[in-house]
């Protein structure tokens, strides 16, 4: 697929009062993070997570979403939106590289009939943290498609309130924080296959 945009930043789009809001509502009970069961990817991931479900969230996403899908020329049909994951990323934690996208749907029998048969198609990180007062912890992309050493981040992605959508195919990763807390909310937007 080619795409003309791999990914739609909005500088700055949620205040500070915003983004500690946020953070304020999920931390006390985060979880060790973990990625799914068939996964390849097993071990590449040190966080620690807690899922938000507050509609005021999935409201603020969907209409960023929306944006970035038009704007950024993708033009994917989604229809709903994953639960929110805030996640917390402190000292010598990270996420290796990976993609969001499942190679295959999921479900056709799944729990939640929102998701059967419906992939990941577009992913968001809301940099939720003032970039003066951690280190690492850079969203780096790979838009290759391969796993060699070339990535590209965008400063912007790290300004406080800023909203990155990029397609779920690609390849990301959280570089290792070396100093402080770098706090993010994600998201998911799933439709059905491509034809």
């Amino acid at each position: 697929m080619n795409l003309t945009n791999y990914c739609w930043i909005f500088k700055s789009a949620i205040s500070v009062d915003q983004c500690q809001r946020i953070i304020d509502e999920g931390h006390k009970s985060f979880k060790k993070a973990k990625i799914h069961k068939n996964s390849e990817l097993k071990n590449t991931r040190n966080s620690k997570i807690v899922w938000l479900n507050n509609q005021y969230l999935f409201d603020m996403v969907n209409k960023y979403a929306e944006s970035a899908n038009k704007n950024a020329g993708w033009n994917f049909q989604v229809d709903f939106i994953e639960s929110l994951q805030l996640t917390r990323y402190t000292k010598n934690q990270f996420y290796h590289w990976h993609r969001d996208a499942r190679n295959e749907p999921y479900e056709n029998n799944h729990v939640n009939v929102n998701f059967r048969n419906k992939l990941r198609k577009i992913s968001m990180t809301l940099n939720l943290t003032d970039p003066s007062t951690y280190e690492g912890g850079d969203l780096e992309f790979n838009f290759q498609d391969t796993l060699n050493d070339k990535k590209v981040s965008f400063k912007e992605s790290k300004l406080q309130g800023s909203i990155t959508f990029f397609p779920s195919f690609v390849f990301h990763r959280v570089t290792p924080v070396t100093k402080g807390t770098r706090w993010s909310l994600v998201a998911w937007m799933l439709g059905r296959p491509y034809n």
